[in-house]
């Protein structure tokens, strides 16, 4: 077994003769403690001493190599890590705007509460409640999406697992810590409400 690919296991190859029709390029790997520049130039002169006729093209180390290969996985990441700070930005801005929304519209029963002995994380809890609810029902639905996007387009590796514990797990404290920073500002000013101004403004 032959590890062809980075990050995949070990898929079965087999060796076999070139034969009279042999491809019209081939590749020449070379282990060598001399530099790469004069590796080069010592290969291409035995090659052409062998015969003038065949050239040496696409000289590179295996770095640079692993490096061509995994551009199309460096692009892939980069785009799907901005289009998620995309989304965790318009997540976190939606969630303040609907929290900051409620609040507005339950000032004058905060007020009230407030004027009847409610205490300040009292109206706090009351706020991260709903936005809790709110944020519970989300991942909810979020989570049967995935499990059915996962049926529907199975990954071709079977290790991968888009609706494992580990994955929902972390998925959770992103979303308590992106709730936790969108009700910081509405809930402080919750519980800044002046219960005679909130009761005058109705």
């Amino acid at each position: 077994d032959i590890r062809q690919r980075r990050g995949r296991t070990p898929e079965p190859v087999v060796y076999t003769p070139l034969g009279p029709d042999p491809p019209g390029t081939a590749a020449l790997i070379v282990r060598s403690p001399i530099d790469s520049s004069g590796l080069v130039a010592m290969l291409r002169q035995q090659v052409q001493a062998l015969d003038p006729a065949l050239p040496i093209f696409r000289a590179r180390t295996l770095p640079q190599v692993r490096r061509d290969l995994d551009w199309n996985g460096r692009v892939s990441n980069g785009l799907f890590l901005f289009l998620a700070f995309i989304a965790v930005a318009l997540a976190t801005f939606g969630l303040y705007a609907v929290t900051t929304h409620a609040v507005s519209q339950e000032r004058h029963e905060i007020g009230i509460r407030m004027a009847l002995g409610a205490r300040t994380h009292q109206i706090i809890a009351r706020v991260l409640r709903r936005l809790l609810v709110q944020v519970s029902f989300g991942f909810a639905a979020g989570v049967v999406c995935t499990m059915l996007w996962e049926r529907m387009f199975p990954p071709g590796d079977a290790s991968i697992h888009a609706a494992d514990p580990v994955s929902l797990t972390l998925v959770a404290l992103a979303l308590v810590g992106l709730m936790t920073i969108a009700a910081a500002v509405p809930s402080r000013r919750a519980s800044r409400v002046d219960p005679l101004l909130a009761i005058r403004a109705e």
